[in-house]
């Protein structure tokens, strides 16, 4: 009992070994979904699909009853539930079906015409801040208008965060939105495809190359993609549900450290440096974890946390790239692709890391590590696309050796290393039923010896010829010596042998008749596997005995033929 719980131990061991990394994967798969599900019951805000342009005079900003005017885009120290008020006039020459455009970040929105509340994200009274973007029709009789914005954020770090405001008909504003996000939205799209294009060459092609790194390449291209597309902020147009994709967005960023850190694992050489890249890897896996968990079951306190963890995701992703670069030094490699990819990331890692601490940066922008993934995508398509090619010729030159190693040179059917092979690793139980033809060319010895070899050559090449036309295309004929060939003929269990050998014997007979310009004489066995038979060299041997037996009952014939 305790041996079977044993293997049983170690069968799944080397289950769980072989397929741990399609496993993380499914895993990371189950999170976002249930991270997307969890978030879409957060809030059921959904975004009014219309487009607009931009505002182009200066808005006045109400503060403990002082109006300051201020352009846009901006940010203001506020705390956080702080109410940023914004105030402007309407155009007189406003025509019907102008829209209103408010791009917050984590922020609650309001939005008045005349006092008039016209759009708001709360619900119900309660506060559902959301990244987005905001489209909002005004109404017929806004023109000249007062117009009030109310911005608010429970997180502080988000709380003084205005980007512009923007006014306009639905095609300027579609022109505009697509203008200044279609490039993200675009590389993260290709970034998809081609996550998912290595991950179906890996499964589909039949090279030994090492699967493990080109997983988690195509995983990292997936999740970068994903939240290009999602910092783009045209993907709200197609899954309308802006909680949902901040989270989900969120969470894919935390998953690049991962993904990444198991690709440059594998990449490593270093033994010292490859431990220390694979607990790096597990550590941020970890986080991620910790943080997909947090999502789930308070988004509000993942949000408050997430800037802390881009700190850590930073700090995480430059080290890595130092342990590349140490690696590369080490073994000369330092111009190798992917690590000038690695180090174009890591450059504009570091570069939006300093600026995200000394709040440079405003308005949640992304462009620098939008194109610090460009950069590293590239050059890990390149150094993929070599790779394929690389081991795709040597698995062209290998198969090509295997097919020269199992093909008799001459004839061009398979030769007796084949016919071996498949004897001893026959199956019967994988097959209904199988039979065994022998085939013995009569005098081939004497043409080669009074005519030379070609003639010898030409006469067995025909034989094959003339054996293959009575055989069915998915039969195997084997060449197991000089003039002795085999055929392995699999059928159903239901088929009437007697028939079957009769109608081949006749259409043998014909096929030989054809040729009168060669004198064939060709002897052949019938053999059928059986219960009583051990394994197909039973079978084998019984067909080569009534091979035999016709073999000398057509000596015998053509002997009295020449007595008469």
């Amino acid at each position: 009992m305790n041996s079977k719980i044993v293997r049983f131990k170690n069968k799944c061991r080397d289950k769980l070994g072989k397929n741990k990394h399609w496993i993380l994967l499914l895993l990371t798969l189950l999170l976002t979904l249930l991270i997307v599900l969890v978030s879409i019951n957060v809030s059921e805000i959904r975004i009014n699909n219309e487009r607009n342009a931009i505002f182009e005079t200066k808005w006045r900003h109400l503060d403990s009853g002082e109006t300051t005017l201020i352009s846009l885009p901006a940010e203001i120290n506020v705390s956080k539930n702080s109410p940023i008020i914004l105030t402007n006039t309407l155009p007189n020459e406003i025509i019907d079906g102008v829209t209103i455009l408010v791009t917050t970040v984590q922020q609650d929105v309001r939005l008045y015409v005349n006092d008039k509340l016209i759009y708001t994200t709360f619900i119900q009274g309660e506060s559902n801040p959301t990244s987005a973007v905001h489209l909002v029709r005004l109404p017929i009789d806004s023109a000249g208008a007062e117009i009030k914005v109310i911005l608010s954020s429970p997180y502080s770090h988000y709380s003084g965060a205005i980007s512009q405001i923007y006014i306009g008909s639905k095609a300027a504003n579609m022109f505009f939105l697509v203008k200044h996000n279609s490039f993200q939205f675009i590389i993260g799209f290709l970034l998809n495809f081609v996550g998912i294009l290595l991950t179906a060459l890996l499964v589909f092609s039949k090279t030994n190359i090492r699967k493990a790194p080109v997983i988690y390449l195509g995983a990292f291209f997936v999740v970068a993609g994903f939240w290009l597309m999602t910092q783009s902020k045209l993907l709200q147009f197609i899954f309308p549900f802006p909680t949902a994709i901040t989270l989900a967005s969120i969470f894919s960023l935390t998953l690049w450290p991962v993904f990444l850190g198991f690709y440059l694992h594998y990449k490593m050489y270093g033994r010292k440096l490859k431990l220390i890249q694979k607990y790096i890897s597990i550590f941020s896996g970890v986080l991620s974890i910790i943080y997909a968990v947090i999502i789930c079951f308070s988004p509000s306190i993942s949000i408050k946390v997430f800037p802390t963890y881009v700190i850590i995701l930073s700090l995480i992703a430059i080290t890595e790239a130092f342990l590349v670069i140490i690696e590369c030094v080490k073994t000369k490699t330092f111009f190798a692709v992917f690590v000038f990819g690695i180090v174009g990331l890591a450059t504009c890692v570091l570069i939006q890391f300093v600026l995200f601490l000394t709040n440079l940066i405003k308005y949640d922008s992304s462009l620098l590590l939008t194109i610090g993934l460009f950069v590293f995508c590239l050059a890990m398509l390149f150094d993929s696309i070599h790779r394929f090619s690389r081991v795709y010729q040597n698995s062209n030159r290998a198969d090509t050796l295997s097919l020269l190693a199992y093909t008799d040179g001459l004839t061009g059917v398979k030769n007796r290393t084949a016919f071996l092979e498949r004897v001893n690793g026959f199956n019967i139980n994988t097959v209904n039923a199988v039979s065994v033809i022998m085939f013995d060319i009569n005098n081939l010895k004497v043409i080669n010896d009074s005519l030379g070899h070609f003639a010898g050559d030409t006469l067995l090449l025909h034989c094959v010829d003339v054996i293959k036309k009575c055989l069915q295309p998915s039969d195997t004929l084997y060449r197991v010596g000089g003039d002795e060939f085999v055929a392995i003929i699999l059928h159903s269990q239901d088929l009437d042998l007697e028939d079957y050998e009769l109608h081949f014997e006749e259409k043998f007979e014909q096929e030989i008749k054809k040729s009168p310009e060669y004198q064939l004489n060709i002897a052949y066995g019938f053999a059928t596997y059986s219960s009583l038979d051990r394994g197909l060299c039973d079978t084998v041997t019984r067909a080569d005995e009534k091979m035999y037996l016709c073999k000398k009952k057509q000596k015998e014939i053509a002997e009295n033929s020449d007595l008469s």
